[in-house]
């Protein structure tokens, strides 16, 4: 959804170095990126995709499944977690809003760490993926 680095390196030119000294207490942002929020403000609108009542918000989109990957420098679920995640929360608490009930994330952690690492999280994911789409083993998605 966010293309490219370089708006990235603009954001943190204009954030200053104030925001990168540890004893600020904030040494990098570990949020929801940018263009993700914008996104979700563009799309979760009242009388859209939600509308307002006595029980609360409900969801005007019919539920389907969604498959999310998300992406991360480092980890954030199993073992070597040494991250929150803010990601799926976020997504979990706009998608639902929608209407949208039947999601199911894929995480592709530790990008970070070389080219191995990435092949090997794109092939987890991948696995993970063809198991949700095809469970009797039949390979769901093109090599």
């Amino acid at each position: 959804m966010c293309k490219g680095t370089h708006g990235v390196a603009r954001r943190d030119w204009r954030a200053g170095k104030g925001l990168r000294d540890p004893k600020n207490g904030v040494n990098r942002p570990h949020t929801i990126p940018s263009c993700l929020k914008a996104w979700v403000d563009h799309v979760l609108r009242i009388h859209h995709t939600f509308a307002p009542s006595p029980e609360g918000k409900r969801g005007l989109l019919h539920d389907r499944p969604v498959y999310i990957a998300v992406a991360s420098g480092g980890f954030y679920t199993g073992a070597r977690a040494n991250q929150p995640d803010f990601v799926t929360p976020y997504l979990q608490a706009a998608l639902n809003t929608m209407g949208l009930h039947t999601l199911r994330f894929f995480p592709l952690q530790g990008l970070v760490f070389g080219p191995e690492r990435v092949a090997q999280a794109w092939s987890e994911a991948t696995a993970a993926l063809d198991a949700v789409l095809a469970p009797q083993g039949a390979n769901a998605l093109p090599a």
